[in-house]
């Protein structure tokens, strides 16, 4: 395992490959790490055993618990560990051309997340500052995370 939105899998003829989760992402436990990050990898190597590739070289996946039987929402929801990640909040939702199968579903799933604080979501809310308070002497705009990206005034 990586992180809470990448593994390595062994492929049939016994090839290593690390595979990203489509339609998540989870805060960073690696390099940096990001408020959640931990807790959301420690989730993701909890839950496994640990098609295409993105610009870094790894493969692609939307991964199933069980085999799906059809392609519904609540077959999505009951056996898609990316699905779950966003439900339990984990992860929130990555969307990037032409993966976008399950793009409105997991912005739901999200959602759903951020309505009753799970996981990263909470996180967030309660390092929030006070309303009319700032945190630092740069202005930012706030991601749908709650992230700042800064811009410096001029």
């Amino acid at each position: 395992m990586v992180d809470g939105d990448t593994v390595y899998v062994r492929l049939e003829n016994g090839k290593e490959e690390k595979v990203r989760f489509i339609g998540v992402d989870t805060p960073e436990s690696t390099r940096e790490v990001e408020p959640y990050g931990k807790e959301a990898a420690a989730y993701t190597k909890k839950r496994l055993d640990v098609g295409e590739r993105d610009k870094y070289g790894r493969l692609l996946a939307y991964v199933w618990l069980s085999p799906p039987e059809n392609d519904d929402e609540a077959e999505v929801w009951a056996k898609m560990f990316n699905a779950e990640l966003l439900l339990e909040g984990y992860a929130q939702v990555m969307t990037v051309p032409p993966n976008v199968k399950y793009a409105d579903l997991f912005a739901n799933l999200q959602r759903e997340a951020r309505k009753v604080e799970k996981g990263l979501w909470g996180e967030l809310l309660a390092q929030r500052p006070p309303p009319g308070r700032s945190t630092s002497a740069t202005s930012g705009r706030r991601s749908s995370t709650g992230r700042t990206a800064s811009r410096r005034s001029r």
